[in-house]
């Protein structure tokens, strides 16, 4: 059995090539056991707002026995979440993950497409949730971090930052790819 993992951010989601990824779902879950192949778009008729998107992959096809067999990009809202995307090359064949983004929706409609290339698009599962209306967050003030040696060490001193309760640090393991904010 293999195992799927969340990933919060693209940039995470493609540097899982070739682990075992664990986690709390495996490819037993109903999620990641079928999937949706040659799929071309899914239309959400919801209110105007702010949403949070989980897409799940797993190259579960057995027709598909490794990288190059099943490339395809997908657009959210329009605009570009993966490019050049395959399940198998970044995850190996019967791994499974999850993509999760924010979505932002003026027209009445959330709109995942497929942007095709050449072979048909594979997906497991999508969830679309509600998030609240944000409030800003407090600044944090007192939050220094320093970086070397393989490293990054970062401080806090809470006493000094009344309101905060905790900060969220992302980093980035690939300088090509953006690093993109999700809800928590």
């Amino acid at each position: 059995m293999r195992a799927s993992r969340r990933c919060s951010s693209l940039s995470e989601l493609l540097d899982q090539k070739g682990a075992d990824l664990g986690g709390l779902n495996d490819l037993n879950h109903p999620l990641h056991g079928t999937a949706r192949l040659g799929w071309t778009a899914y239309r959400f008729e919801v209110p105007n707002g702010e949403y949070l998107l989980r897409l799940h992959f797993a190259e579960i096809d057995k027709q598909v026995q490794g990288p190059g067999l099943r490339v395809f990009g997908v657009r959210v809202e329009g605009q570009p979440l993966l490019t050049g995307f395959d399940v198998a090359a970044q995850f190996g064949v019967r791994y499974a993950a999850e993509l999760v983004v924010n979505a932002h929706v003026a027209d009445g409609r959330l709109d995942v497409d497929v942007v095709p290339g050449g072979s048909p698009a594979i997906l497991n599962a999508v969830e679309v949730w509600t998030l609240p209306a944000s409030v800003p967050a407090p600044p944090v003030a007192h939050l220094s971090a320093k970086d070397g040696y393989g490293r990054t060490i970062v401080s806090w001193d809470s006493a000094r930052d009344p309101g905060v309760v905790g900060f969220l640090v992302e980093r980035a393991t690939r300088m090509a790819l953006a690093l993109h904010r999700t809800a928590r």
